[in-house]
């Protein structure tokens, strides 16, 4: 869901994108506008240099990947020539594999405040069908009284490095060149350090 508007040059003005209900609720009270990307392109030349879809976009879309392939179908064609795109998830090799988040610090929410992050998954015939984190955040008060605790619940498809490189792969037709970060720095498969993201860069060359 996008909460976004379009002026008269054919740009796009995203109001609000969260899985967070509370956050939701501003953007919401805009128009929603549902578009497709071949449509746009063919009337207002929206092709892009540079695309970026972060803090895990994809990941929302659940189900038999049939609409996340869709969706990044939809994206790659945005990109033009030489142009990138720029595309995130969580680190779900490592969360599937230890049944819990990375410790590595968040590199998206810059804040101190002691939180405990319980994770789920959820399993269908034997494949990991949905990844469940509960967050409990320790929120300061003013004065000498005791922090007040928040809890909320994100839920994501657990996209792995290998099957989401080859989605974007196959989005963009082959015709592309493909770099993968942790936590924005230079990644190696055999490193000690487990990233909390997976930063995909791919570069389309025609």
């Amino acid at each position: 869901m996008l909460n976004d508007s379009m002026d008269t040059q054919g740009r796009f003005f995203l109001n609000g994108r969260d899985a967070n209900p509370d956050i939701q609720a501003p953007g919401e009270r805009t128009a929603l506008l549902e578009y497709n990307a071949e449509e746009l392109i063919n009337a207002h030349n929206l092709l892009e240099d540079a695309y970026m879809a972060m803090v895990a976009k994809p990941q929302h879309l659940t189900g038999d990947q049939s609409d996340q392939r869709l969706a990044l179908h939809n994206i790659a064609k945005m990109v033009r020539p030489g142009g990138i795109l720029i595309i995130d998830h969580r680190n779900y090799d490592y969360i599937l594999s230890t049944g819990r988040a990375p410790e590595g610090k968040n590199i998206y929410y810059k804040s101190d405040l002691t939180q405990d992050i319980s994770t789920s998954i959820l399993w269908v015939n034997n494949k990991a069908h949905m990844v469940t984190l509960d967050y409990t955040v320790q929120v300061p008060t003013h004065g000498e009284s005791v922090p007040e605790l928040s809890k909320f619940r994100l839920s994501y498809y657990p996209h792995c490095l290998e099957s989401f490189t080859a989605l974007l792969h196959e989005a963009f037709g082959g015709q592309c060149e493909h770099m993968v970060y942790g936590d924005f720095l230079p990644y190696n498969r055999d490193q000690e350090t487990a990233p909390c993201y997976f930063i995909h860069v791919t570069k389309r060359t025609s």
